[in-house]
């Protein structure tokens, strides 16, 4: 029992009384300038009608100074700096645009197509802390023709910064884990106001009921990683998998749990390196080898449920960590990642079925902006997907 004891210990990474975000998701990648969107490949995004579309900002065709960070663009220097998305809109109509972006001073934005033009001053952050980028909607609607339009973006008054990033007085801006000097465009949002309004009415039919949570007060959020350590030796838990799972001992773990007086637990389902520590039929039809013999989740969820404590999951969509198997495998790389959220939707909904409403829901998925938000998932299907055992799952 006490070598068990030290092997669950060293097993979990940490616990937290509440879900922590990881800004390192958001590290930068190289930097790339492009000055000529003729020499850029155009890819159309198709807009859809009953859902908001997100066009990312590194995606789109950038001209002038222009250059990406990750996912995210800065370098608007002057009024000639632009993004251009090419959209498809299915019929003529009329788009409420939302930008996601980050800057600590204000600064008029614009957004157009055509004869169309919104334009706007920037919100300006009047919270400390988190978030480091936000999302603001533009008044009035941006007006599409049906078929193959251009949507650009810029800052109407731009000027060449003062302190330009890296250079200057003080630290070089870190988008992602800080509001930056300079303006970071990450992303915008096109969706037709009724369009919105429905998904809002759809959001609040299935949203699973939490009042559990507050007259609970408080639950533990549990790490069991694909990236873990044991007491002893110094392979992670990935190259020893199977066994890791083979020696948890739920009834220890349960006893812990329960001397902390917490009301739930957030346990992980999986994280850096998609391993999965219980049967998942659709896993295993997209990688072999990543599902457990033992029902390692199922075991949790029933021992602490004796004990009148509820469990949520935690995922982690396999974007870093042990290896990228799992993500390319998945759809992530594909020209087109629809197949990407199918795939992510379908394990959700496996397991959701597999322990129906013993299952109070999923606490956390890790880079659902970061990673995730950039490959524009069907996040309905997800959250539908999480309640396929039981409605009142939250999410």
């Amino acid at each position: 029992m006490k070598s068990n004891r030290k092997i669950i210990l060293g097993l979990l990474m940490f616990t937290a009384l509440t879900v922590m975000v990881m800004p390192m998701a958001f590290s930068r990648k190289p930097e790339l300038n492009i000055k000529s969107e003729a020499q850029q490949q155009v890819k159309v995004f198709h807009l859809r009608p009953d859902d908001v579309t997100a066009l990312i900002a590194s995606s789109g065709s950038l001209s002038g100074n222009l250059l990406k960070s990750g996912y995210a663009v800065h370098g608007f220097d002057t009024p000639q700096d632009t993004v251009i998305w090419t959209v498809n809109a299915p019929t003529e109509a009329d788009y409420a645009v939302s930008v996601i972006f980050s800057m600590q001073s204000q600064r008029n934005i614009e957004v157009r197509c055509g004869k169309s033009v919104l334009a706007t001053p920037s919100l300006v952050r009047t919270w400390q802390n988190r978030p480091f980028m936000w999302r603001q909607e533009f008044p009035g609607t941006l007006h599409l023709k049906a078929g193959e339009n251009r949507i650009i973006f810029r800052l109407p008054d731009a000027m060449p910064a003062m302190a330009p990033n890296g250079s200057g007085a003080g630290k070089p801006d870190s988008f992602g884990n800080d509001v930056t000097k300079a303006f970071y465009l990450f992303s915008i949002e096109l969706g037709t106001p009724a369009a919105r309004k429905a998904l809002v009415e759809r959001a609040k039919q299935i949203r699973g009921d939490a009042s559990w949570m507050i007259a609970g007060k408080y639950g533990l959020f549990v790490h069991f990683s694909a990236m873990s350590y044991p007491y002893q030796g110094d392979e992670r838990r990935a190259a020893w998998f199977q066994k890791s799972v083979e020696m948890f001992d739920v009834k220890v773990f349960a006893d812990a749990v329960e001397r902390t007086g917490a009301a739930w637990v957030t346990f992980t389902a999986t994280h850096q390196g998609f391993y999965w520590p219980g049967p998942n039929a659709a896993l295993d039809k997209i990688l072999s080898g990543r599902t457990a013999r033992r029902d390692l989740l199922g075991e949790i969820i029933d021992e602490l449920g004796r004990r009148g404590i509820r469990t949520l999951f935690y995922l982690h969509t396999g974007y870093n960590g042990y290896e990228s198997e799992f993500w390319k495998a998945a759809g992530a790389e594909d020209a087109d990642p629809k197949r990407f959220s199918d795939n992510i939707a379908a394990i959700l909904r496996d397991c959701s079925l597999r322990y129906g409403k013993k299952l109070s829901g999923f606490g956390y998925i890790d880079g659902a902006l970061s990673r995730n938000y950039p490959l524009d998932p069907s996040w309905e299907d997800w959250a539908r997907a999480i309640k396929a055992g039981n409605p009142s799952a939250v999410v």
